[in-house]
This record gives C-alpha cells, sequence and structure tokens, in this order.
C-alpha cells in the first residue's frame, strides 16, 4: 500500500511476534519515525513521514484433512511529522488476503486499501485499492497459473484504472530446471494521460494497453 497507506517500510522499528497458538500467529511494530533508517543525517521534521507508527499483522495456518487454509491480515496507521497546519491526512491502511490448497489445486485471494494517508485533505486524491486473485494447479511436472488484478486510484483529474491478467504454464524438466511460458495482458486507464484534439475541441483519454508474451528458462540451486 506504501508509505501513505500505513506501511513504515524498512524504517527502524520494534517488532514482535507471538508465538503460533493453534494456527494463529500475531506480530506488531512500532516505529517512531518512517524517515529514519539509522541513516547518519536523521532529519527532524518531514512532512512526507509518519510518526509513531504502528503496525498490526495476524495470520492463521490450518490444516483440515487435504485442505490447506491461510488466513492473513495486516494494518498500519501513524500520525504526519510536522503538519503545523493540519493539512495533510494521517496514514492508514490494511490488506486481508486467504488462500485455500487442495490435493494439487492452489487458490488465493487478497484486498488491499492503502487509505489517504500523506495526502492533501482538500485534494480528494487517495492512494488506492487492490484486488488480487489467482488459481494454480499442479500435476506431475507441470503447474498451469492464471492470476487476476484490478486496482484503482482517486487523483486530482479522474480514477486511475489497472486491469491485469497473467496465464502461466511450467514444465519440470529436472529438480531446478524448469521451462515455462506466460501471457500478460494489462490495461492501464489514466486520467493523466490525454492528448488534444487536431480540431481544438478538447481532450481525448487514452487507455494504455498491451500484450506480452515471455517464455524461457529458470535454473535454481
Amino acid at each position: 500500500g506504501g508509505e501513505g497507506g500505513g506501511d513504515s517500510g524498512d524504517a527502524s522499528k520494534i517488532t514482535y511476534y507471538t508465538p503460533r497458538v493453534s494456527g494463529v500467529q500475531l506480530g506488531v511494530s512500532y516505529t517512531p519515525d518512517t524517515g529514519n533508517n539509522l541513516a547518519s543525517n536523521i532529519s527532524a521534521s518531514d512532512t512526507q513521514d509518519l510518526v509513531h507508527h504502528v503496525g498490526l499483522g495476524l495470520n492463521y495456518v490450518e490444516k483440515f484433512g487435504d485442505v490447506d487454509f491461510r488466513l492473513h491480515g495486516t494494518g498500519g496507521f501513524g500520525a504526519v511529522d510536522d503538519d503545523l497546519n493540519n493539512t495533510i491526512e494521517d496514514g492508514h491502511g490494511f490488506m486481508v488476503g486467504m488462500g485455500l490448497g487442495w490435493m494439487g489445486w492452489r487458490l488465493a485471494l487478497g484486498y488491499g486499501d492503502a487509505g489517504d494517508g500523506l495526502q492533501t485533505k482538500t485534494g480528494g486524491q487517495d492512494n488506492g485499492e487492490w484486488f488480487s486473485s489467482g488459481i494454480d494447479y499442479k500435476t506431475g511436472p507441470y503447474t498451469f497459473a492464471l492470476g487476476y488484478f484490478h486496482g484503482k486510484a482517486k487523483r486530482a483529474d479522474g480514477s486511475e484504472d489497472t486491469d491485469f491478467i497473467a496465464a502461466m504454464a511450467q514444465y519440470d524438466v529436472a529438480p531446478g530446471l524448469v521451462v515455462y511460458g506466460q501471457l500478460d495482458y494489462i490495461d492501464v486507464n489514466n486520467p493523466s494521460s490525454t492528448v488534444t484534439n487536431t480540431d481544438g475541441t478538447g481532450t481525448v483519454l487514452i487507455n494504455n494497453d498491451g500484450v506480452v508474451l515471455m517464455m524461457g528458462t529458470r535454473v535454481t540451486f
């Protein structure tokens, strides 16, 4: 979700994870300043940083017969550093997801909302939200997968939308060696991408889309 949405990134922090009990594990972190990363030139204040940031996480992992079940959620919030005029939104955001596995099948779903943290309060913009899903099936040396992602964000001149679809097939030639092929389609609707009509009657929104085909091998040791 980005730092504006409640993510403290790799800034210096204190983190604690509980032991896993009945499949459940909790985590919490505290970050004094998201702009500090053990650097020697730490800034005293920065309106693009969050202070007193708290991050929370929960995950649940369990197996019911042949079914593997996973559930996780994370969230964070913090105050804007040095917002003397109270014109910038505080940081907040969350993400939830789940996964199911049965025999050779796996299904995953996820949703996240990065909120409007670090955006100007009167600007009407946010950092976006997204939804993703994926399913794959493995039988012997073959794996087939299909995934979909949709994201949108409010901008000053409209809504920015992104759709991404990916299909993949993989063959395990030998341990550590796979051959794969992947077909991707992406469509981006960006309100900032416009062109002026030749007759001078206004602007037209440009939709950016494309198809990518990838084939190759992957070696791991």
